[in-house]
């Protein structure tokens, strides 16, 4: 019977817990999902593709099941890969670091079988090179860098994950240690390697000073060192990018508008004013300063 995009009752007996689920995700209290069901009830349905196997809601499931429950609420979807709509699916979950990591093991190997291997590949690919880590680190919402970061923890000393997972350091302090004591390494034998290679490139093409001067230009941190403040100016766009991310919608369209208002030579007057209103901490480190200034706004 089809009952794709379909809501209805079925009973617990005859719903499957997706195996996958319990390798990718640490096991969780529920005692707080089961207090809520039997306060509220059910509120979300449990999401099951055609064969009555969980996509979404195995927390629910097993709660339900610790109350007794027989039947419940469920939704019937088509997706063509049951791993990766099960990650999807848990985009918003709170994670630990080693879930995470999990998770781009995963999808690792699922993207990996849909690109598939040399001209079945190209085909797949439709012509467009696709970087593996990159489309992984858009479904985990996390920066390539920073599942960089993860993975090198994770191949270089594995027991720091568990380190970051009970608070004890952040991804960050765990990656400069294992940066420190694995990989900034570089033999001589390695150095003597790459001044061989540029030396060889240097006879082959003779290249004009000017001509690496435009190469240099295009790859950081060689990028920025003919610039004023480089650097400085670098870590001001991240902290302001950083900003930007913390924004609510609210404070976004707020934000545009007054760009857009800046940029606009007819209202400077306005700009000045605007400017005069909005409110800057003097100081955003010191938590107490900044809360009594916005008790007084």
């Amino acid at each position: 019977m089809e009952r794709i995009n379909t809501n209805t009752r079925t009973n617990l007996s005859s719903i499957t817990p997706n195996k996958i689920n319990d390798d990718i995700y640490s096991h969780t209290d529920v005692s707080d999902l089961t207090l809520s069901l039997e306060t509220n009830g059910q509120l979300e349905p449990i999401v099951l593709n055609n064969d009555d196997v969980i996509l979404s809601g195995h927390r629910r499931y097993y709660a339900m099941i610790s109350l007794g429950w027989t039947e419940c609420n469920v939704r019937y979807i088509d997706v063509e890969n049951d791993v990766i709509a099960l990650i999807e699916f848990n985009r918003s979950r709170i994670k630990s670091v080693n879930d995470i990591l999990n998770e781009s093991r995963f999808l690792e190997k699922e993207f990996k079988k849909q690109i598939g291997r040399g001209r079945t590949a190209t085909k797949q690919r439709s012509g467009k090179k696709m970087a593996t880590i990159v489309e992984v680190s858009d479904r985990l919402g996390l920066s390539t860098t920073q599942l960089k970061k993860i993975k090198s923890i994770a191949n270089y000393d594995a027991s720091l994950i568990e380190s970051i997972d009970c608070g004890e350091m952040s991804v960050h302090q765990a990656y400069e240690k294992v940066r420190k004591e694995h990989m900034t390494t570089t033999t001589l034998d390695e150095k003597q390697v790459f001044k061989n290679k540029l030396t060889k490139i240097l006879k082959d093409y003779q290249p004009s000073e000017n001509e690496i001067y435009e190469v240099m230009n295009t790859i950081y941190p060689f990028s920025v060192s003919n610039i004023l403040d480089g650097e400085t100016k670098r870590d001001e766009l991240v902290h302001h990018l950083d900003t930007l991310k913390k924004l609510d919608e609210r404070e976004i369209v707020q934000y545009r508008k007054y760009q857009e208002m800046k940029a606009s030579k007819d209202n400077q007057k306005l700009v000045d004013e605007l400017e005069k209103q909005l409110w800057r901490p003097l100081d955003i480190y010191n938590k107490e300063q900044t809360i009594k200034e916005i008790e007084n706004l």
